[in-house]
């Protein structure tokens, strides 16, 4: 049922002399300064904006709990205000990469580089989209300058394994990708790669203890969690696979893809 309304619709300025009649008694019968504070709360509340770091904090929230069409509306409100913040097309990226539209996140980083040239993430995720375009030639230059910048970061040395694997080296891909974890040990993302490389050779049980590891070292990390959650159902431990699951809902009830990945569990497990 919509709310009650004030006054009846039909009771619209001009169509009744009771409305006029009415209004003007109401504000009659209010003291001055009562009206005057109503006046200032109008106003204040119709002039509330969020700032830019509202949008900001929001949009990380979202992001953060896997909202990410939500955090999109944060991200994109912030651009309005800063359109040549470098920060805030970063996060735009992200989360348009989150989205899987990296033509879109592709853009952002880019236009990130062109304001902040010396923006390494932004320089690592380009190379990312690149590598997941198969267009390694384009990646690997990015790649190398992070690492020559910054030779000890755990994102440059597991994209340069993944790169290294796919040129053929399989043996120096492993290497980089396992020196990635062992220098970014709280960087989930970094995991996934290289279990899916253990899975791909077939060795599951080393997947397995990647991604065990991994959630030990995060135990509040809904990421790892999830990740050897859906390691586990794919390999038809449901019951291990709900157990994690639940888990990492238990840190944050909301989060959107924890949620729909326990509803897939629950569904073929033919309960609700």
């Amino acid at each position: 049922m919509p709310d009650r309304l004030l006054f009846d619709k039909s009771l619209s300025r001009g169509s009744s002399p009771w409305w006029n009649f009415a209004i003007r008694n109401r504000f009659r019968t209010l003291p001055r300064y009562k009206f005057s504070l109503l006046l200032l709360a109008l106003l204040l509340t119709t002039g509330c904006k969020k700032s830019l770091s509202d949008h900001m904090k929001k949009g990380g929230e979202y992001y953060q709990s896997g909202r990410y069409q939500e955090a999109l509306v944060e991200y994109r409100n912030a651009t309005n205000l800063a359109p040549k913040s470098p920060e805030v097309k970063y996060e735009l990226g992200r989360t348009y990469l989150a989205l899987g539209n990296p033509a879109a996140a592709l853009a952002d980083f880019q236009g990130t580089i062109e304001l902040k040239p010396d923006h390494l993430d932004a320089q690592l995720q380009l190379a990312t989209i690149h590598l997941l375009m198969n267009e390694y030639d384009k990646a690997a230059p990015l790649i190398e300058r992070v690492l020559k910048m910054a030779p000890a970061n755990p994102t440059a040395h597991s994209l340069r394994g993944q790169y290294l694997i796919h040129s053929g080296d399989l043996t120096k891909g492993l290497e980089e990708m396992e020196a990635a974890v062992r220098l970014g040990p709280s960087q989930v993302e970094l995991v996934e790669p290289l279990a899916t490389f253990h899975t791909g050779r077939g060795q599951f049980d080393q997947a397995l203890a990647v991604l065990r590891k991994s959630a030990e070292l995060n135990p509040r990390s809904i990421p790892a969690l999830l990740n050897l959650s859906q390691f586990l159902f794919q390999k038809r431990d449901v019951s291990g696979a709900e157990e994690i699951a639940r888990k990492a809902l238990s840190i944050d009830s909301r989060h959107l893809k924890a949620n729909l990945f326990l509803a897939q569990i629950l569904t073929v497990t033919s309960r609700q």
